[in-house]
């Protein structure tokens, strides 16, 4: 760099000692000083880029370690400083990628030296989110931990969700009102379906008594045959996100269900609720768009 700026200041003066010569020379001097300013620039500019990390948002994929130190993914920042349990210590997620199964395994390490080992495996294109809130109204956080497959092609089919309680000196799974599958920590819901009319189908739920009618579109009735497909039928949809809202002084779960096919932008935001020792489905809102920020 250096190198270069000497070059620059040399070629000026020489431009000024030929002034007097002719001015096609000062020209061609000027010509000269601006392409190796113009040198200068480019090599500042690569410089900054070679020092700058690149970032992408699935650089976590294959990454085993700490989730705060996985700086080439967008989201690291997330893990940054967390204190999850609330005692005052840092806690840290640790991941462990395995590439012969392209599976992985996560460990959430407080910072008072206790451990949730989230054992069951889980893909690698999984988003990995932790939440702390206390949704049951004991005093202390419970830990959520999520993944979301924003990379599939249907995202809202899949969702891992998982909720640990402190009882005593440990963290033990919540049982959580929903259908876990035998793969990862895929929660369900039964959602049945019945046509009442052209473009006009009847969504209910046997865990709660919730049902509404749902407007479906001209295209999504005749191009995409849910006149046939939801003539009367049910289906296991799966917890595919989930995130903690205030009301008051009390946090609730919220859990994010999709409705009929990756077609649709319908939903369901299922509230949690907590009595008689267990988790219940307090509360159902319909939705037509699962990726606004209600609340």
């Amino acid at each position: 760099m250096n190198k270069i700026r000497m070059k620059a200041r040399s070629a000026f003066r020489d431009c000024k000692q030929m002034a007097g010569v002719s001015r096609a020379a000062v020209v061609l001097c000027m010509t000269a000083f601006m392409m190796l300013t113009q040198d200068i620039i480019v090599s500042n500019a690569k410089s900054n880029f070679q020092t700058r990390p690149s970032t992408t948002p699935s650089a976590y994929s294959e990454y085993t370690g700490y989730m705060d130190e996985c700086v080439q993914w967008t989201g690291y920042r997330q893990f940054e400083n967390q204190d999850y349990d609330g005692d005052g210590c840092i806690d840290r997620v640790f991941r462990t990628y395995r590439k012969n199964t392209e599976y992985c395994h996560y460990k959430i390490v407080f910072g008072n030296q206790m451990v949730i080992d989230v054992s069951d495996e889980a893909s690698a294109i999984g988003t990995p989110s932790v939440q702390a809130a206390d949704i049951n109204g004991d005093g202390k956080n419970e830990i959520i931990f999520t993944l979301r497959y924003d990379t599939s092609s249907d995202m809202r089919a899949f969702g891992d969700l998982v909720v640990y309680e402190k009882k005593g000196d440990a963290y033990v799974e919540a049982q959580l009102p929903f259908e876990r599958s035998g793969q990862g920590y895929t929660q369900g819901l039964t959602v049945r379906y019945k046509k009442k009319r052209k473009q006009l189908i009847t969504v209910s739920l046997d865990d709660i008594a919730y049902s509404v009618d749902v407007p479906i579109s001209q295209e999504l009735w005749k191009t995409c045959f849910y006149r046939d497909h939801f003539k009367r039928t049910s289906v296991v949809s799966t917890v595919w996100d989930a995130f903690v809202m205030q009301d008051g002084q009390d946090a609730q779960l919220v859990c994010s269900v999709h409705l009929f096919d990756k077609w649709s932008n319908y939903g369901l935001l299922l509230k949690l609720g907590y009595e008689d020792q267990r988790y219940i489905l307090k509360d159902v809102i319909l939705t037509s768009d699962e990726f606004k920020n209600f609340f």
